[in-house]
């Protein structure tokens, strides 16, 4: 019996593993949905596969079961990396779904953190008479939608910080010259980053001094995230090039209203500022209560570093490239930290590290 048992959660974590695959494929494209995947198994043998493909399209369960005759489907496993919903939304609740195809056994990687559904998908399944295994291959489960669980479980868009910089931390020389720090390859995957947030966020001078587009060009995308400048004194031009795309750029100010020169597509966010500097939990909030679910900060040094410094991030992505610019460039985080975890500093994990021509990557997490 106890061999059965150990046999069984194997396969259980490698099915799962087969679903977390099978959810990956959903890309950018599900956002602000979270990825994922379902696995339909019986005898051992697997029987489909599905993922949730489109934001406001049928979920990975449906996509699964419905490749699949009533007689298949009766007695048989579903593996989902995620809670079955239980509610109506987009679509159908799958927790009815499953119940009609007499699925017989339903392994969940990770519980729907939301909580005005936890549990309750689960719970309706087992009074139904199915069997229902919990959190195999929790962790994992969880990773693929980081940016979900942070949102449900504390309220605030995930925080990813990016750049780009010399082997001496570097994002400019003195004269505040970038072009190019990183590789083509390098930069085109920082499209990928873009597309994967909801609105990318920048200093003033990042806008006044390169006038970005900070849209995405090189990556598959869904929508162009939104922008945030924060400008206290309003300094930006009302031609700069972020206002282009068809989308909401958020200016961050103390002040009451906006200039009637802005666009139509620029919205004031009246934000507390303390001593000329901004109050980043103020802006979390605002931004949050705007929908935003997942920022991506590109600078500058400034602006990067008064979240480090604050302690307001969950990944920080950087790009460092075979070059030395020396002491008298611009940081990249370009600051005294407030907080630290560490006698020396902010302590952080190694989440990733990837070779890009002659560029590393590498992604680092919070404590």
């Amino acid at each position: 019996m106890q061999k059965e048992k150990t046999a069984e959660k194997e396969s259980d974590k490698f099915f799962m593993s087969l679903a977390i695959k099978e959810a990956k494929k959903g890309g950018v494209l599900t956002h602000p949905n979270p990825l994922v995947g379902a696995v339909v198994v019986k005898n051992g043998k697997i029987l489909s596969k599905g993922y949730h493909k489109f934001f406001g399209k049928e979920h990975a369960e449906v996509n699964a079961i419905k490749k699949l005759s009533n007689n298949k489907l009766k007695d048989s496993t579903l593996y989902v990396t995620l809670e079955p919903c239980s509610t109506y939304g987009k679509t159908p609740p799958c927790t009815d779904l499953i119940i009609r195809s007499q699925i017989k056994r339903v392994v969940v990687g990770s519980i729907d953190p939301n909580p005005l559904h936890r549990g309750k998908g689960i719970k309706i399944l087992r009074d139904n008479g199915i069997s229902v295994e919990t959190e195999v291959l929790r962790e994992l489960s969880e990773k693929l939608n980081e940016p979900f669980f942070k949102n449900m479980r504390e309220n605030r868009p995930y925080i990813t910080i990016k750049f780009a910089s010399s082997i001496d931390s570097k994002i400019a020389d003195r004269n505040y010259k970038s072009k190019w720090i990183s590789s083509k390859d390098s930069r085109i995957y920082a499209h990928k980053l873009r597309s994967e947030s909801d609105c990318i966020l920048v200093g003033s001078n990042t806008v006044i001094k390169d006038n970005p587009l900070l849209n995405v060009r090189e990556y598959k995308f869904r929508v162009q995230p939104d922008v945030c400048v924060i400008d206290r004194n309003l300094k930006i031009s009302p031609e700069s090039n972020i206002f282009k795309e068809k989308r909401r750029v958020f200016i961050s100010t103390d002040r009451e209203t906006l200039k009637s020169k802005y666009p139509n597509n620029a919205i004031l966010l009246k934000t507390t500022f303390h001593n000329g500097e901004i109050d980043i939990k103020d802006l979390l909030k605002k931004l949050y209560d705007n929908g935003i679910k997942h920022i991506l900060i590109e600078g500058g040094g400034r602006t990067i570093g008064s979240f480090v410094s604050d302690g307001f991030f969950d990944r920080i992505v950087a790009f460092i490239s075979p070059l030395v610019i020396g002491s008298d460039g611009i940081s990249a985080i370009d600051k005294a930290l407030k907080k630290r975890n560490d006698d020396l500093g902010t302590r952080l994990k190694m989440d990733y590290i990837k070779k890009i021509r002659d560029d590393i990557m590498v992604v680092y997490k919070r404590i």
